[in-house]
């Protein structure tokens, strides 16, 4: 008779997540299990084994374990800040655009140091949050900046405690403040509008320059520089006297292209007046025949090879004329002519070599000038005067850009010929941004609702409009004064009910 089959020891199915069996490790003579707790950011199982002296004490660490694990209160300890930003840099990418991707990215490299990227994400605290805060205001980076570099490191962590990686995050509550010569700076410079003086003394500085029909744009309509780069031709209607608002130029793996616009509130048709319109008509003849790449649209700023204007090179090109209107015009005496000559930041002469001949009457061949050696404090250039008796004159110019010219023997201490003419009216230095404001704040002055400014300011709060855009000019306070006399003669003409 055959031997029955003793039957199979069955053992209970351990649900998911719940660790293994406390088992006798005979090397180490030790009892342990293991616990899964997810996954690592790379997608690996994440696992812990826990070791006791008891098989009851080796159960209760792992229930301990994974009731914290359940409660959020577990994180891998291998896990690195700078390994976790770059992961969620890739997770965040199918959502924003590609230059939103690059402005994350440059904060990450540029203002996350590398000892602090070097940091286990699960031993982060608030302290470590606190000294990169002192560390970036120590480098003189403006509130925005620092504002901006919290707000992706909270997003970050955020998203980890999505994935249950840490349990808190270390970035949420951290204020940023300014910094006491940031403080002063706004208190030096309260307005970011330029005034009307000013706006009209830089546009006429800027007549004939290539630019010029982008600054008159921009001031027209308020538009942040991107925006106007963006423009092309056929956003203009000119039956209706409308331009469309459609898309933004955006620097985008180091080269710039078009885009779609900050918000979907900036997509707006905004009114164009006829000066303006005149402008662009008189911007549009100077571009005939021009020279466009075909992946290029019919941009309507643009270089003379049709590419899209950076807006480094237009605020460069404001600097430039801020300096030819704000720097000291120097008289320069030549045989007893007095010509007034303008220098730039660097103290070169805003006069080509042609006008110098011009003025001097020589030949354009004979002006030569050159750096010459450095003696007595004077840097000196030398022409020749093929028209005077006496042969030759001297240019020189100070390290401080003072200029003076004598003839033949009448060379003497030029400093004392030098005569400082300061400009009559300056303009503070501004950005392109700057534009926007100025505009937004003539509107407003002019006594538009702040609902219709909003609007064409296109943005989302009236609010946003006048605590970020209207300046408040000093005359309009001075003219906003309060006579109490009369507010009390005239008490005694209101009705007795009024009172009541």
């Amino acid at each position: 008779m055959a031997k029955s089959k003793k039957p199979a020891k069955t053992r209970k199915r351990r649900s998911d997540n719940e660790g293994t069996e406390p088992y006798w490790w005979e090397k180490k003579q030790l009892w342990r299990c293991n616990v899964s707790l997810g996954f690592k950011v790379d997608g690996t199982a994440l696992r812990r084994t826990i070791y006791a002296q008891t098989e009851e004490e080796c159960r209760k660490k792992r229930n301990e374990l994974l009731a914290q694990h359940g409660r959020g209160m577990t994180s891998p300890s291998d896990i690195l800040l700078g390994a976790w930003l770059t992961r969620w840099l890739e997770l965040r990418r199918p959502y924003i655009e590609d230059s939103t991707f690059e402005s994350y990215s440059y904060i990450v490299r540029h203002f996350i140091p590398e000892q602090l990227r070097g940091m286990h994400l699960n031993t982060l605290k608030r302290t470590h949050m606190r000294d990169l805060e002192l560390q970036l205001a120590r480098k003189e980076l403006s509130v925005s900046v620092r504002s901006r570099v919290f707000q992706y490191l909270r997003s970050a962590f955020e998203e980890a405690i999505e994935q249950e990686l840490i349990f808190a995050n270390p970035a949420r509550g951290i204020r940023i403040k300014a910094t006491n010569k940031e403080i002063q700076k706004r208190t030096d410079s309260s307005s970011k509008a330029l005034t009307d003086l000013e706006m009209e003394t830089f546009l006429t500085a800027a007549e004939g320059n290539p630019m010029y029909p982008l600054f008159y744009t921009m001031f027209a309509l308020g538009l942040r520089v991107s925006e106007a780069l963006g423009l092309r031709w056929q956003d203009i209607d000119w039956n209706k006297n409308v331009i469309r608002i459609r898309q933004q130029i955006k620097r985008i793996g180091g080269k710039l292209k078009p885009g779609i616009l900050k918000t979907p509130s900036s997509i707006a048709d905004l009114p164009a007046e006829p000066d303006l319109l005149e402008v662009l008509k008189a911007h549009q003849r100077t571009q005939s025949n021009p020279m466009l790449k075909p992946e290029n649209p019919n941009l309507v700023f643009r270089t003379e090879t049709g590419n899209p204007i950076s807006a480094n090179n237009v605020n460069r090109t404001i600097r430039r004329l801020l300096v030819k209107i704000n720097q000291p015009v120097f008289c320069m005496i030549f045989s007893g002519q007095q010509v007034y000559v303008q220098y730039d930041e660097q103290h070169q002469w805003l006069m080509s070599t042609t006008d110098l001949a011009r003025v001097c009457r020589l030949h354009p061949a004979t002006v030569r000038g050159y750096r010459g050696e450095y003696k007595e404090n004077l840097h000196w250039v030398r022409a020749q005067n093929n028209a005077r008796a006496n042969g030759q004159f001297s240019v020189f110019w100070t390290r401080v850009g003072a200029v003076a010219v004598a003839t033949g023997d009448a060379k003497q201490q030029l400093e004392d010929l030098v005569i400082p003419h300061t400009p009559e009216v300056t303009v503070r230095h501004f950005s392109s941004h700057a534009c926007r404001h100025t505009n937004i704040t003539a509107r407003g002055r002019d006594g538009m609702e702040a609902s219709v400014l909003s609007k064409l300011a296109r943005h989302s709060r009236p609010s946003t409009t006048l605590d970020l855009y209207r300046s408040v000019f000093e005359d309009e306070t001075q003219a906003a004064g309060f006579n109490l006399q009369k507010r009390r003669a005239a008490k005694k003409e209101v009705p007795q009910s009024y009172h009541n």
